[in-house]
């Protein structure tokens, strides 16, 4: 009787392999056979050639205190420390609207080759960025707050606040 609880996992192995597919794994996707295809592929993104790079506007970052002076058509940029593998996140309670308007910059170009910082920890803070583009003159206040999402009556752990004043261009 003992021998009986080993006889059923050889068993039930032994069919368990032997229900896998035969035959090779399939083959990977084919690459386009488009000679135009390819001639993308290998082009430059947008954001890497000089031209984009002439028209990707000015970025300004805060003062320590907060306070950013801007000229109608510059970039603002907001840059905050957080961990979202505690939970938390920063969000964004007054966006500085109607002088400010968020805003979609080109990703940063990748690290060079032999760049010592390396991959990022599972756990490890990291850095949350934001951007906004000056749109109207005047004065304008940002504010983001760090919380958890789910904790809606709970004061936040942290606050940002920015005063921003925006020039006409000039």
């Amino acid at each position: 009787m003992r021998q009986m609880p080993l006889l059923l996992c050889v068993v039930l192995t032994a069919v368990g392999c032997s229900a896998s597919p035969p035959g090779p794994p399939p083959p990977p996707p084919a690459a386009p056979a488009d000679a135009d295809a390819d001639a993308a592929a290998a082009a430059p993104s947008p954001a890497t050639t000089p031209a984009a790079a002439a028209a990707t506007p000015d970025v300004v970052r805060p003062a320590a205190d907060g306070s950013a002076t801007l000229q109608v058509g510059q970039v603002l940029e907001i840059a905050l420390e957080g961990n979202a593998s505690t939970g938390y996140g920063w969000e964004i309670v007054e966006d500085g609207a109607p002088m400010l308007q968020r805003a979609t910059l080109p990703p940063p170009a990748p690290a060079p080759p032999g760049d010592k910082a390396g991959p990022r920890l599972v756990g490890s803070p990291s850095v949350s960025r934001w951007h906004f583009q000056a749109t109207t003159p005047g004065e304008a206040r940002l504010r983001l707050v760090y919380r958890r999402a789910w904790e809606k009556d709970v004061a936040p752990a942290r606050e940002a606040a920015f005063k921003v004043v925006v020039q006409p261009a000039g």
